[in-house]
Formats: C-alpha cells, sequence, structure tokens
C-alpha cells in the first residue's frame, strides 16, 4: 500500500485544481524568507532564473548552484504560460526508480514532472533567482528534457531589474500526450509532491492556492511512492 503521508492528503488539490488555474533529484523545503528583498545592484553577467516547481526549493536550487544563495528571491508572476504536468522523462539509466502500488511494485518507464505551456490571458505564480550567468551551466544539465527560454519580457511585475530571465519548458521529445498518462507506465513521485508542500509551508496558504489555480489538474492515479535503485 503507498503510504499515507501528508502529501497524499494534499495530492486532491492537485487534482481539482480549476483549469483556469530533469531527472527527479533530492528536493527539499520552498523559497526562503528572503522575498521580498531588495534585489540590489545588477552586473551584466547576471541574470534571472525561474523557479515554478522543485525549484521554488532553495535547498534544492542550492544544490544544483554549488553554494549558498544569498541573493534576494521574489514572488511573481510569468505572464501567457500555464503550469502542467506533462514533462515526461525516461526513467532509465544508472538506476531506475521502483515505485509502491496497490498490488506490489513496479518499474514505470517514464517520470512525470510540472512543465509550462504559452496559454493565452493566462498568468501564473512563481518564484525569481538572480544568478551569475556561469551557474546556468549546472542547471540546464540538472534540466533534463528541458530547454532554457528567456521570459524577460513575460514578467507581470514592472519593478524587475533590466536583465534576461529564463524557464526552463519541456522539450517536443519529452512532452507527455494525456493519454501518455498511464498508471503503470507513468508516474509522478509522491516525494516529487512532498517537495512542493514543503514549499508552500514557507511559501504560505495564499501562494499554494494561487499555484493550485494556475495549474491544470493533476492525475492523483499517477501519484506512486517510489525509491531509487543504487
Amino acid at each position: 500500500m503507498v503510504p499515507k503521508t501528508t502529501s497524499v492528503f494534499k495530492v486532491k488539490a492537485f487534482m481539482v485544481a480549476p483549469i483556469w488555474i530533469f531527472l527527479f533529484v533530492g528536493l527539499l523545503l520552498g523559497c526562503s524568507s528572503k522575498t521580498d528583498d531588495e534585489t540590489g545592484n545588477m552586473s551584466k553577467e547576471q541574470v534571472g532564473l525561474i523557479g515554478y516547481g522543485s525549484l521554488m526549493s532553495q535547498p534544492s536550487m542550492e544544490r544544483t548552484l554549488g553554494r549558498p544563495y544569498d541573493g534576494a528571491i521574489r514572488k511573481i508572476h510569468l505572464r501567457g504560460y500555464q503550469r502542467l504536468w506533462n514533462i515526461k522523462v525516461p526513467n532509465t539509466g544508472e538506476g531506475a526508480y521502483t515505485c509502491m502500488t496497490e498490488t506490489g511494485t513496479i518499474i514505470p518507464e517514464s517520470l512525470i514532472f510540472l512543465n509550462i505551456q504559452p496559454k493565452e490571458e493566462q498568468s501564473m505564480n512563481c518564484c525569481l533567482y538572480i544568478l551569475e550567468e556561469a551557474d546556468l551551466v549546472a542547471f540546464d544539465a540538472r534540466e533534463i528534457g528541458y530547454q532554457r527560454i528567456e521570459v524577460s519580457r513575460d514578467i507581470v511585475e514592472t519593478d524587475i531589474p533590466d536583465l534576461p530571465i529564463y524557464a526552463y519548458k519541456a522539450l517536443p521529445a519529452f512532452t507527455a500526450e494525456a493519454e501518455e498518462n498511464n498508471p503503470g507506465k507513468n508516474a509522478v513521485l509522491l516525494q516529487y509532491l512532498e517537495i512542493l508542500d514543503n514549499a508552500f509551508d514557507v511559501l504560505g496558504a495564499t501562494f499554494e492556492q494561487e499555484f493550485q489555480a494556475s495549474t491544470l489538474p493533476l492525475d492523483p492515479d499517477l501519484v506512486l511512492d517510489c525509491t531509487l535503485d543504487p
């Protein structure tokens, strides 16, 4: 049986959210309380990086960054995009995830994570980090199946520094069609939802509600408790 963790109960929120609304790495917690700090002076080598899923976790971001992040973190909105669960990453490589089901364990073919897609008259909440341009190399390596796109002109807030701002969007070859979201074939890691839950604990209930409102619903049958094989 799938353990009834906090995320099992919270998965209902991902499922019923209104429609107007890498391969997995160890990720925990969410954006820090420094959300509303001033950004300070910017150099030409600095860039903005959007976190709309697991990158909302500052500890997760820092593991990829390779050092503590002491810059400002802002809650912002991305205009013209919608969040959804449709990037499909093969469950292969050095190790693969084994997942628990009601009847035993399975090794799903693919893992499903959050993605963004263009959507007119839509906006979504997210976090903004300010990094050095050279830091993007590590994030490009982390975000398997994604391409980095510039979204500088799509930020709703007008007081954002004038610098390149990037987000990660799934490559076409890694985008799952709805009919491919088959339990037993594809899975959403329960641990991934726990990362989001921990982020919401820091970001607050209002941010979580807005997240749900700008995210297409998640099929709860895809959520499984999984472990990474050595």
